[in-house]
């Protein structure tokens, strides 16, 4: 039967800042904890919620909660930290602390890993840290962040750590992910799931609210709050009774 990862990143509702859009630390949180608050309301197959050490530490009842059904990763310190940029010490040391914290919370041990914005090249400390697969790679190409349009769509291994991709359409590579999903709409999501062996999916919990009133891309804002969640609810009502939906570390 064909396996389908839903997984989340719960982070810090900065975008607005990526456009010199002023939001209060205090409001970034808030975004991302209403919208997984609603998506969670909906949402009755498993998943795998990748959660930063930041959003773990403001809400940790929540995060905890979420362990006892779903999968928690580890999404990294802070939303905004670069890791292509970081030094290799900075960056363990984020991680490992980061990690513990999350652990400590859930009482269990994490075993994935997703970077920020998808940019990450440090494997070996993932390795050393004790992560045992990543989703920091997807396939296809996006200016200025990343460009894998030729690499492979099925999951390997650097430095004995599991890759396991997030999927494209063949041979378009068009992203099955986040905005492409809410703007193409519901058939897209039933067609990239045919297609494809098994499914990784990516979403962001502050696309399950209304983010109208701010100042991003306008395919950013389209499609979120209510008719996202419908098009969830709808989709894993639809592919519940044909696939499994497993998360990631089952895989």
């Amino acid at each position: 039967m064909k396996k389908i990862m839903l997984s989340f990143d719960v982070e810090e509702f900065d975008l607005p800042r990526e456009y010199n859009q002023e939001i209060s630390d205090e409001e970034m949180y808030e975004v991302g904890f209403e919208g997984l608050k609603n998506l969670l309301n909906v949402l009755d197959v498993k998943a795998t919620f990748f959660v930063t050490g930041n959003f773990a530490k403001k809400y940790p009842e929540l995060i905890k909660e979420i362990s006892e059904k779903h999968e928690v990763g580890l999404h990294g310190d802070e939303h905004k930290d670069n890791y292509l940029k970081l030094s290799e010490e900075e960056t363990k040391r984020k991680l490992e602390r980061s990690k513990k914290e999350i652990e400590e919370i859930i009482n269990k041990k994490i075993k994935g890993f997703r970077a920020p914005r998808l940019q990450f090249d440090k494997y070996k400390i993932l390795k050393d840290i004790g992560i045992k697969y990543d989703s920091s790679y997807i396939p296809s190409y996006a200016p200025g962040r990343y460009n894998n349009l030729f690499g492979t769509r099925k999951n390997f291994f650097k430095e004995n750590v599991k890759v396991i991709p997030i999927s494209v359409i063949p041979f378009l590579r068009i992203p099955m992910a986040w905005f492409v999903i809410r703007i193409v709409g519901l058939w897209y999501w039933k067609f990239g799931t045919r297609v494809n062996k098994e499914l990784c999916l990516i979403f962001h919990p502050w696309e399950f609210v209304d983010i109208s009133k701010f100042k991003v891309m306008e395919l950013f804002k389209r499609n979120t709050g209510d008719k996202m969640l419908k098009m969830l609810k709808n989709y894993t009502k639809w592919g519940d009774k044909k696939y499994e939906f497993i998360t990631m570390g089952e895989s």
